[in-house]
């Protein structure tokens, strides 16, 4: 199975009144769907279920946000006449997912547009508006044991879970979990760094990442003598940090099956586990500010 509904789709695009004042003026007179925009209400809000990982396809679909009224007319980005998604428009995702007992929430963008053909394109990549960014900071005594600094640790904004963690060391090498344990999308290693206690060997120690691990979120810091590169590390401060995504993904799929192409929000879940989406989809500006 891929993507499965379970709630049909609510919401609504205006593509043609995204004045501003407009807005406003139709909300005081009682509009819903520009009250909606000003209290900064998605326009579309997707319930659904994944138990697949496949890359992002018309088979896993949610949303067909051109059957929804954003389609593309024939025209350049820049065309001064244009009126529709000859603009670049931004299109801002809301995303709570949850898988057993580990619950993910994210926001992220991505622009849209079309070519001179009328033809939908994404322009630019997918952009997180949520840190990703983690940190670990652990003090690491002299027969390998490591005593994690909580209150300087930090897991990706996504994880609604523990802050990282790390295994005691074993001939200088030390597992980090980063997001206890769970899967994760992608893990970049930032930097790694060990600070050793004594000054006077504090310049013969070398830290780097070893062994990145997408199925657990793991990495490995390696703690090595310059000396002796297999010798054990004593008594110091590691802090590495890394850059985590969720292990789930929302995706905007360009369809060019059919003429004019179609801009599909795709549900990208993990292989084998049942994941439960709650989706926000708001296209364009969420008009908050005006409340501001």
């Amino acid at each position: 199975m891929a993507a499965s509904v379970q709630q049909s789709v609510g919401g609504e695009f205006r593509p043609t009144e995204q004045d501003k004042r407009f807005i406003f003026a139709a909300a005081v007179a009682g509009d819903v769907y520009y009250v909606d925009r000003i209290m900064g209400e998605p326009h579309f809000k997707i319930r659904a279920t994944t138990d697949s990982n496949d890359a992002a396809s018309s088979s896993n679909f949610a949303l067909d946000l051109s059957a929804e009224g954003l389609t593309a007319a024939t025209g350049a980005v820049s065309s001064a006449s244009s009126n529709n998604l000859r603009q670049v428009r931004d299109i801002l995702i809301d995303v709570v997912a949850t898988n057993g007992a580990n619950r993910y929430r994210w926001k992220q963008t991505q622009r849209v547009g079309c070519d001179d053909s009328g033809n939908m394109i994404l322009i630019g990549p997918k952009t997180f508006l949520t840190d990703c960014h983690a940190k670990l900071e652990t003090t690491v005594g002299g027969s390998g044991t490591t005593t994690t600094e909580t209150a300087n640790c930090k897991a990706p904004a996504w994880f609604d879970g523990v802050a990282p963690a790390v295994a005691p060391l074993s001939s200088g090498i030390a597992t980090i979990s980063w997001c206890a344990n769970s899967p994760v999308g992608s893990l970049l290693p930032l930097d790694a760094n060990f600070a050793h206690a004594t000054a006077s060997v504090a310049n013969t120690r070398i830290c780097a990442h070893h062994n990145a691990t997408l199925s657990n979120g793991t990495s490995s810091a390696v703690i090595a003598d310059l000396a002796t590169p297999s010798a054990s590390a004593v008594d110091g401060v590691l802090t590495a940090g890394a850059i985590i995504t969720p292990p789930c993904s929302v995706e905007l799929f360009v369809n060019t099956t059919p003429t004019p192409d179609t801009l599909l929000v795709c549900l990208v879940g993990i292989s084998s586990d049942v994941v439960a989406w709650q989706v926000g989809v708001t296209i364009g500006d969420p008009f908050l500010s005006l409340l501001a």
